[in-house]
């Protein structure tokens, strides 16, 4: 969590998609799944519904419009989610 400017929409966005499941007290259930965390990258489908669903029910603010997951040659991740709200378009 930031130290300030945590009630912006694309701010509460990024400390949702920086939590995982358990890690919040009052909400247990707030944060990507954490079975999902150690996947193997052929199956990101299920990622991409959890992170969906993540948004809708705890960021209605914003929709996902599209969820970009890639894996460089060293085998790091990087996650993109394109987000719109009242037909604005931003990114993380």
């Amino acid at each position: 969590m930031r130290a300030i400017g945590n009630g912006e929409p694309m701010t509460c966005l990024q400390n949702l998609l920086s939590m995982v499941e358990t890690e919040c007290p009052l909400a247990r259930d707030k944060g990507i799944d954490a079975r999902l965390v150690d996947r193997p990258a052929d199956n990101m489908e299920d990622i991409d519904e959890d992170i969906t669903d993540l948004i809708a029910e705890y960021e209605p603010r914003l929709s996902t419009e599209e969820i970009n997951i890639v894996m460089d040659n060293e085998g790091d991740f990087s996650m993109t989610v394109q987000v719109g709200a009242g037909g604005e378009e931003d990114g993380i």
